[in-house]
């Protein structure tokens, strides 16, 4: 899967395959690599489903079916995947 990357108007820089946040540019990999290398919280930020999916997923799961936080759940663990989080001492 290959990722664009965006700035945020605030300055942080992003790579993402899902929807953009308003506000925000796109800009070129080279960008990025001058800009520092963005962080992986960076990263999951602008690929993490909406809140709201997760509000209709929990709701859904009360009511008996989980089909909804299962997909929910395969989605976070993908971007996570996508994404790790660095192990301290290893460059």
């Amino acid at each position: 899967m290959s990722y664009t990357y965006y700035k945020t108007p605030d300055g942080a820089y992003f790579g993402t395959s899902t929807t953009i946040p308003e506000g925000c540019v796109e800009v070129t990999h080279d960008e990025v690599e001058a800009a520092g290398k963005p962080s992986y919280a960076q990263l999951r930020a602008g690929e993490y489903p909406p809140l709201a999916e997760f509000a209709d997923a929990y709701y859904w799961q009360q009511q008996g079916d989980s089909t909804k936080m299962e997909a929910y759940l395969a989605k976070l663990a993908s971007v996570k995947a996508a994404h790790p989080k660095p192990v301290q001492g290893v460059v």
